[in-house]
């Protein structure tokens, strides 16, 4: 695997026009009117009751119950998340170089070293890694009161990578509100609102208190108010809200919020604690920290991808800005196989309103990352800071060694000032864990226009964009195998067999040296066409199996066949003649399209006659002489693409007008020894014969 970009991958043709992306499932901007009272218990988006016990991993229930509603109010799947598995993956995120351009090294100093404080930064950071969520794992379970059996567990790569595959769905955006943005109330509830429960930090005093007790308990309801502004010692789930909770049910100790309204709360201190495990806290307590919200694709979804690929492994973000409202960021890749760019995510720190486009360019050249070619683009509004994936619908194809560069332009609305994301390299002060962010000089770039650009190795603190891409694999196909065979009536007949996974097929044709041109477009049900109106010539036949929406072709080798229409030679016979007219009779012959006549006239054969019905089995021809000879031929014709194809004619048939009779033959006078004959002349006769009848004879 190369040095300088990981691609995790489940176990489980540049486009012409620019694609418009869209955003998958995340919130971004949105202006939504909300409800007054959500309750994602109510609604059975809830696991029930953690109790983390004896450990300090808040961060670690929090989060896992924020996904867990997430999952089940989006996918209508309610699953048991495993906490234990993505508090160790968060301990050791880099184990087996998971996490590649990165280096992270984990030296606790205990086996329990990991289960230690922390916030929900990190497990959102990871998970958008691909590191889990988890489900339960019965070899791994939770231990509240002890020391867990993974805890000093030496995991093998197999198995920890088998660890990673059971991830039960992936991370395509988090997002986070934090209290010091003027609006957080609205975007925390909206949040919870879209995802059914956000991970939130606080501040929890001491209940035993008694001068200061920040909980009230009214009715068995239990309202929890901090009035001072301390740092977050605490990590729980928001699972609802209600803007109808009264701000003198947090009154204590002289201090009341300074609004209605509450959040309910899902603590990990066992369902014994507090109103079995829940409470209410108001939207004005003092010590709230931030909230973070997930967003997740499962198996089946649109923007659920085969491959992720990423550079910004360290968890420390460095946030660069010119000080002005616009600013660009990117981030370059190369492509390790044939797959198909899918979509592409950022990490932003804005708070207001700001216009986001990604920009997939294929082949950039050294040191400027826009100016490849432009091939597919996506555009999202966003207020709050997170990461955001927006889907290339189209996809883009690249095949190995292929470069390729996403750009992200940031712009807010109003001309506040925007910052690009970067790995943070500076040193890490924590002795258990330590990080150091590798950057390589071509891999990322930061810009004010979009025009000139700073590679990121230009300083020593700024490690990669915060930029990742997700890719499917190119389905696989076999090579088509085409057959031709000339029919009698001479179509020909084009087959193949089957290849699994094609969505369609395209059958391409030329005559002699021409171009191929398309001639058939077929469904993936599809093992044959029928040709027809061909001229006599070769033709050359190219069969393309296609799939993932046109990206993924795969080409028959070429055959050819010499086509050349030949019709039977037909039979001519007469059936019918008069003085003057005669009827030609043939067998249809449903080959052609219709028919030739030609009469022998001053010694050369002359065409008397076409016929294009080649339903039509007969011909009278008029005209004749009495007692004159005619001879008369007949062939199939067709005419295809202007050119006429014709059978060989047939043997000649010869006929004699029947000659008109003698008319007013009599005798005038008559002797004893002789008579007068006189009859009418014939026009048409040459002379005449006498006959007498003598005896028994003529």
């Amino acid at each position: 695997m190369a040095k300088n970009k990981v691609i995790r991958t489940l176990s489980a043709v540049v486009l012409s026009a620019v694609a418009t992306g869209f955003m998958l499932g995340a919130t971004a901007y949105a202006d939504t009117t909300l409800p007054s009272y959500v309750n994602s218990v109510e609604s059975g988006y809830v696991t029930s009751v953690k109790s983390q016990g004896k450990w300090g991993v808040c961060w670690g229930f929090g989060s896992t119950a924020a996904a867990e509603s997430s999952i089940a109010k989006e996918h209508n799947v309610k699953l048991d998340l495993s906490e234990m598995l993505l508090i160790y993956a968060c301990g050791y995120p880099d184990l087996y170089n998971q996490l590649g351009n990165d280096d992270i090294i984990s030296q606790f100093e205990t086996s329990t070293g990991f289960l230690r404080g922390g916030n929900a930064y990190n497990p959102s950071h990871y998970m958008m890694e691909w590191v889990g969520p988890f489900p339960e794992n019965e070899d791994y379970p939770y231990n509240s009161s002890g020391d867990p059996t993974i805890a000093g567990k030496q995991f093998t790569e197999s198995e920890w990578t088998a660890i990673l595959d059971s991830q039960v769905a992936q991370l395509t955006g988090f997002f986070s509100v934090n209290s010091s943005d003027p609006d957080y109330i609205q975007k925390i509830k909206r949040l919870v609102y879209t995802y059914g429960g956000v991970s939130m930090g606080y501040h929890h005093m001491g209940e035993t208190d008694t001068t200061e007790n920040p909980m009230n308990i009214i009715e068995g309801e239990h309202y929890y108010y901090c009035p001072f502004d301390n740092s977050s010692n605490h990590n729980i789930a928001v699972v609802g809200y209600d803007d109808s909770i009264p701000k003198e049910k947090f009154t204590n100790n002289g201090y009341t919020p300074e609004g209605d309204g509450a959040w309910l709360i899902k603590n990990s201190w066992g369902d014994y604690s507090h109103n079995g495990g829940y409470f209410w806290m108001s939207y004005y307590d003092k010590s709230i920290n931030t909230a973070y919200a997930y967003d997740f694709a499962m198996e089946g979804d649109a923007d659920y991808y085969d491959n992720l690929i990423t550079m910004d492994g360290a968890p420390s973000t460095v946030s660069v800005s010119y000080g002005k409202p616009m600013v660009h960021s990117a981030a370059v890749f190369t492509a390790e196989k044939e797959e198909i760019i899918k979509a592409a995510s950022f990490y932003a720190t804005t708070t207001v309103l700001t216009d986001a486009e990604v920009m997939l360019y294929l082949n950039p050249e050294e040191g400027n990352p826009s100016s490849g070619t432009l091939a597919a683009t996506g555009t999202i509004t966003i207020d709050t800071p997170g990461s955001y994936t927006v889907n290339f619908p189209e996809g883009v194809s690249v095949n190995k060694g292929d470069k390729y560069a996403v750009v992200l332009k940031q712009e807010t609305r109003n001309g506040e000032t925007v910052s690009a994301s970067y790995e943070s390299r500076k040193p890490s002060t924590d002795t258990q864990f330590q990080v150091v962010a590798n950057c390589n000089p071509g891999e990322s770039y930061i810009s004010y226009s979009g025009e000139y650009w700073h590679d990121s190795t230009d300083t020593e603190t700024r490690g990669n964009a915060r930029i990742k891409v997700y890719t499917d694999d190119k389905t696989p196909l076999a090579k088509p195998v085409l057959n031709t065979t000339m029919l009698e009536d001479t179509r020909i007949h084009v087959t193949w067999d089957k290849v699994e996974g094609a969505e369609s097929y395209e059958l391409y044709v030329a005559k002699g040296d021409e171009e191929l041109w398309l001639i058939s477009s077929k469904n993936a049900s599809s093992t044959g066409v029928y040709l027809s109106n061909l001229m006599n010539a070769e033709y050359r036949f190219v069969l393309k199996a296609i799939a993932d929406g046109g990206l993924t072709v795969v080409e028959s080798d070429e055959i050819k066949i010499k086509y050349n229409v030949t019709f039977s030679q037909p039979s001519m016979t007469v059936t019918d003649t008069s003085y003057t007219t005669a009827t030609l009779s043939w067998t249809k012959n449903t080959a052609g399209r219709g028919y030739e006549i030609q009469q022998y006239i001053n010694n050369k054969w002359e065409t008397i006659a076409t016929i294009t019905d080649r339903e039509t089995e007969s011909y009278e021809v008029s005209g004749l002489t009495p007692g004159e000879a005619y001879k008369f031929r007949i062939r199939t014709i067709r005419t295809i693409n202007g050119e006429l194809v014709a059978s060989q004619y047939s043997s000649t048939v010869t006929i004699n007008a029947r000659m008109t009779s003698v008319k007013n033959f009599n005798s005038p006078s008559k002797a004893s020894t002789a008579i007068r004959l006189s009859w009418k002349k014939n026009a048409y006769a040459d002379g005449y014969i006498i006959e007498q009848y003598s005896g028994s004879a003529w």
